[in-house]
């Protein structure tokens, strides 16, 4: 069974289930993750070498020992990061 769930619209009421409301809800929530969403760009010496989302990715993905732990990056506000011969920027999604 489903609950019903009653809006105002311009003087019409509408009667709908609440499983259309909450995927409704959903879709805005994940527009709004979708307008925050950043990326991290690697490069090395100016040459793009992946897009991540997260920087664990790219502290498995660099194989150099001497590069910096994923809790060193964190703590980082800088923007390019800049590790070794190393860039690391954070871009927004489009």
């Amino acid at each position: 069974m489903y609950k019903l769930s009653i809006f105002l619209v311009d003087a019409v009421y509408f009667y709908l289930p609440t499983t259309y409301i909450d995927a409704y809800l959903q879709i805005t929530i994940y527009k709004e993750q979708q307008k925050n969403k950043m990326y991290y760009v690697l490069l090395k010496d100016g040459v793009p070498l992946g897009t991540f989302g997260n920087l664990k990715k790219i502290t498995e993905f660099v194989e150099d020992e001497n590069f910096p732990s994923y809790w060193t990056l964190v703590r980082k506000d800088d923007n390019p990061l800049e590790c070794l011969d190393y860039l690391i920027y954070k871009v927004k999604h489009y």
